[in-house]
């Protein structure tokens, strides 16, 4: 699969997960290959501690979900961990109104955020860091709430990318869907 973006960028995706991107530099292109793993959060390379649910059907909307798994859980300090090799790490989920803080932790530096929307949005960013050493690393999302009501997280996957790292060049087809 061939395509252009607008921003002068080319990409070509492989069944073996590699990604080819060519940036347009004027009548010249320069390509960088990347390897694209993606993570399910089905996977057993993900690690759980806490209580987490996996891919509720009673979740009525489940089926937004990238595969329609996810996992979920609305336990205070719960984590998911990944350790990787690779130049950089996205983690997806969801934004929601019955979503909240979340912490994420990569090689010892924590990053918090919020999950909570108005509106329901999946197949969302919800953690990115690129320009990584192409080395062994650790990342971890854990529910942080700060409100009385339990509030929930969830995993959808995980992509990882061995290569240059460069966020220019790291390109995604997953589209981002918000319901109203």
């Amino acid at each position: 699969m061939d395509n252009e973006s607008e921003s002068g960028l080319k990409f070509t995706l492989n069944c073996d997960t590699t990604v080819n991107v060519q940036r347009n530099t004027g009548n010249n292109y320069s390509t960088v290959s990347l390897v694209v793993h993606p993570v399910p959060s089905t996977s057993p390379i993900i690690t759980y501690t806490g209580e987490w649910l996996d891919s509720e059907e009673e979740d009525n909307y489940w089926s937004s979900y990238m595969n329609g798994t996810f996992h979920s859980t609305q336990d205070y300090g719960a984590t998911a961990t990944l350790r990787f090799n690779g130049s950089a790490v996205y983690i997806f989920g969801s934004r929601r109104p019955d979503r909240g803080e979340y912490a994420v932790d990569l090689d010892g530096l924590t990053t918090t955020a919020s999950g909570y929307s108005n509106n329901l949005t999946f197949n969302v960013t919800l953690f990115s860091a690129t320009d990584l050493d192409d080395t062994e690393h650790q990342v971890a999302l854990k529910n942080m709430f700060s409100s009385p009501a339990a509030a929930w997280v969830d995993l959808n996957y995980v992509v990882v990318t061995s290569g240059d790292g460069n966020p220019q060049y790291v390109l995604f087809a997953f589209p981002v869907q918000t319901i109203q």
